[in-house]
């Protein structure tokens, strides 16, 4: 009796909990689950949609691709009347002026509505009445394409003549007029991040093509605006295309959000695992990082993390580290490829990988979608690949695709979570039902996947379509990150999440390069970081980079299953914002944490919790005897650690340094300084260095609670720091502590760069000896409330 009341309780639990699920998550009000629209073409079958590519075309001219100023003219007189309209007009992140442009005309557009679907481009800005004209210095017949959208809510016509000849007339798309959300609260249509009404129409740049022909090289396109009030008209991706018989090969670089490596062996992943069938997969592939934004964007530059600046280990890139970005670093991989005359594209979760919501940068992509509605964009991003594929599939191509699928929290559609159903002998607990639910999140992804994979087949670019399919980071399946680290992320939703620590669970991803017309499967077991995708791509398409990549081609092991000795042996590593790893010797993997000391440390006036939280840990495995990372050699193997130590400084660059914190609770500007031949840099970039009369070093810093100036050596004498105009005392520390001791002789702070003390509650200062770790932890705060929900959605900023 008490075994049948049990089953019974138990079976009333399930469905009890079935049911909210379906009320919470699969509702049929809930339209962000499903794939088919009313108006949308693609909801019917995908082969009678698409239809194979016939005429062939290569890219012979684009407007932003050349040196403009010789190509194009515009009446600059009312150009520079108008600009400031535009930009006044859509403030938010339109863009007027950047490192990265290559004309005054240019500006950068995001459209849209976020988060349904945000599109950006760069485009030559015509203002209303002006023409823009074009010398392409081209003879023949050419496909002319472009995008263009009216600035104007009166909406705008742009006329076309290719010399003498009226080529086309379109009436431009015009930006929606503000419409109320489903709060019923009045918003801009534009750029914002808003909560929008799924059923209302989203402004989109609109496709345009002509077939044109050019009498002469002399011939000129000409591009008016005829708009009868408002900004003008914005024209983007202008591009002249020639008919070619050459082949024509392309390629689609896909990211799964949070797939582990693990998770091509899943059984409900029939189209991952096909794609692994027809490719060279490597099975010990290890990200750059062990969250998205470091790992994506080192991907796509073809950089370490720590190389790029602020922007790798940041969620909210400002104005400033953006065109520092753009000002010292090499193209990435993207930009190489369209200035080798592919169009780049890409689509999918990118808001903290996209300039496009203004907290990222541009990797060179022409055009931008960013799609995320919750938990359910995988749809969204599907039907836009394939139209994308539909339309560009007669051209050579990069397309990228960002799936945020099987990222946190694990929600897919019930179709997935009772296509994944263990069976309840295997439900043991809390753990084995996340461990379901992450795997009927990539059954949700792999069902999309396939479609994309179908349209591929279905447009007949198998055999000219290579293949590049990776993850930024895996997910966190044990308990173990939670000894060490009670001080760190906390799981909401999730399973346990990523970004904690550098085992394996949270850095090794699948990697699997399909080459056209590959039938057969390769595999590889060395051990190879996920940065070697881009080399063997550049390689693969034969365009050069005139700075090598951090990684290494993997062509050869590609087409022959064999990896190569000295990829084997050699060294590479993962960051993590609290720590780095280094691989190395083809079997070992060493990791240095340093834990951010600021949270959970200071109690009640004096230190608490376990001081291992803001200590610097060293962790040492030999995967090949012990894949499970369950034994630490650094306690054990004295001259190996010392080996790996030594590889470790040199891979990473790592120096000693000192810091000058000031802490100031009022927000007010602060000036330092320091005395002369002083080399410092500052924690922020809203705090400038510069060298005043007499040679002394004066930093200035506007409201920064907990600001940082980073010294190269002890300074010859103490620092004079000044708050709001006041003096203020500065300590002599590694702990906030009060030390009389001389400045050369400072304890050295194994931990973190943060203070190991809250901030206090009056203005002060305090000069530590630090162990640089050669990276900048930053804290992951936008400004932006709207924005940090999503972002706390995704397990990417947590409020404790």
């Amino acid at each position: 009796m008490k075994v049948l009341l049990g089953v019974l309780v138990a079976v009333f639990a399930l469905v009890l909990a079935g049911g909210a699920y379906y009320w919470l998550v699969v509702h049929p009000d809930d339209a962000r689950i499903s794939f088919v629209e009313p108006s949308d073409p693609l909801g019917r079958s995908i082969e009678k949609t698409l239809a194979p590519v016939a005429a062939r075309y290569k890219k012979v001219a684009s407007v932003l691709q050349t040196p403009l100023p010789a190509l194009l003219d515009i009446d600059t007189a009312v150009y520079g009347a108008k600009v400031g309209a535009l930009l006044k007009t859509y403030p938010d992140y339109a863009i007027g002026q950047s490192r990265r442009f290559t004309s005054p005309y240019q500006v950068y557009l995001p459209i849209g509505d976020y988060p349904v679907r945000l599109e950006a481009m760069d485009g030559m800005f015509i203002p209303a009445g002006a023409t823009l004209t074009v010398s392409p210095h081209l003879k023949g017949p050419h496909s002319v394409r472009f995008f263009a959208v009216a600035t104007t809510l009166a909406g705008a016509r742009l006329e076309l003549k290719v010399g003498a000849r009226n080529a086309l007339g379109a009436t431009l798309p015009r930006l929606a007029a503000p419409v109320a959300n489903d709060r019923g609260v009045w918003q801009r249509n534009f750029g914002r991040f808003l909560r929008v009404d799924l059923a209302q129409t989203v402004n989109r740049w609109e496709p345009q093509r002509v077939d044109a022909e050019f009498a002469g090289e002399d011939d000129q396109l000409a591009l008016k605006c005829v708009a009868a009030s408002g900004p003008g008209c914005v024209v983007s991706d202008l591009t002249f295309y020639a008919p070619t018989t050459e082949p024509v090969k392309s390629a689609i670089v896909i990211l799964v959000d949070t797939l582990r490596a693990d998770g091509l062996e899943s059984k409900v992943a029939p189209s991952l695992q096909g794609l692994a069938a027809r490719s060279t997969q490597f099975t010990n592939a290890i990200a750059a990082g062990n969250m998205t934004s470091p790992s994506t964007n080192a991907f796509l530059s073809c950089r370490r993390p720590s190389d790029l600046g602020g922007i790798a280990f940041s969620y909210s890139a400002t104005g400033a580290q953006r065109e520092e970005f753009y000002a010292t670093q090499p193209p990435s991989f993207p930009a190489l490829f369209k200035g080798a005359g592919y169009d780049t594209a890409m689509i999918g979760n990118v808001s903290v990988i996209s300039e496009i919501y203004g907290v990222g940068v541009q990797h060179g992509f022409d055009r931008q979608i960013a799609l995320e509605r919750d938990a359910y964009d995988t749809p969204d991003v599907t039907r836009e690949a394939i139209a994308w594929l539909r339309d560009n599939a007669d051209h050579p191509f990069l397309l990228y695709l960002h799936y945020n699928g099987p990222h946190a929290p694990y929600r897919a559609p019930f179709k997935d979570i009772k296509r994944t159903w263990p069976g309840l002998a295997k439900l043991d607990g809390y753990p084995a039902v996340l461990r379901w639910l992450y795997q009927s999140e990539i059954s949700y992804t792999d069902r999309y996947l396939g479609k994309v994979f179908d349209a591929v087949r279905a447009l007949g670019l198998e055999d000219s379509v290579e293949i590049v399919l990776t993850a930024d980071h895996g997910d966190q399946h044990t308990a173990r990150r939670f000894a060490p680290n009670a001080a760190g992320p906390t799981f909401e939703g999730a399973f346990f999440d990523h970004g904690a620590t550098l085992y394996d669970d949270e850095i090794h991803v699948p990697l699997l390069v399909h080459e056209p017309g590959q039938r057969e499967h390769r595999e590889v077991a060395p051990y190879v970081t996920a940065l070697d995708a881009a080399p063997t791509l550049l390689e693969a398409f034969a365009i050069p980079q005139d700075t090598p990549c951090a990684g290494r081609s993997l062509v050869p092991a590609v087409r022959t299953g064999v990896l190569a000795d000295e990829l084997v042996t050699r060294t590479f590593g993962s960051e993590a914002f609290q720590g780095r790893a280094i691989f190395f010797d083809g079997r070992y993997k060493y990791v240095r944490l340093y834990e951010s000391t600021d949270k959970n440390v200071y109690q009640e006036g004096r230190f608490g919790g376990d001081r291992r939280l803001y200590f610097q840990e060293r962790q040492l495995f030999d995967l090949a005897k012990d894949p499970n990372e369950a034994q630490d050699l650094a306690a054990i193997d004295a001259g190996l650690l010392a080996r790996a130590e030594k590889l470790y400084d040199e891979y990473y660059g790592v120096k000693d340094g000192y810091e000058l914190v000031v802490d100031d609770p009022g927000e007010k500007a602060f000036e330092v300084d320091l005395p002369p031949g002083t080399n410092a840099r500052t924690e922020f970039d809203d705090v400038t260095v510069r060298v005043a009369e007499g040679g002394t070093v004066e930093v200035r810093g506007a409201h920064r609670r907990h600001s940082i100036v980073r010294l190269a050596a002890a300074p010859a004498s103490t620092p004079v720091v000044r708050i709001d105009g006041l003096p203020v005392p500065v300590l002599m520390t590694s702990s906030r502590l009060p030390l009389q001791v001389p400045l050369t002789e400072l304890p050295r702070e194994q931990g973190g760069r943060y203070t190991l003390l809250e901030a206090g509650l009056r203005p002060e200062a305090y000069l530590r000896r630090v162990e640089d770790n050669g990276q900048d932890n930053r804290r992951i705060v936008t400004g932006n409330p709207r924005f940090e929900k999503v972002l706390r959605e995704w397990g990417y900023l947590s409020d404790k």
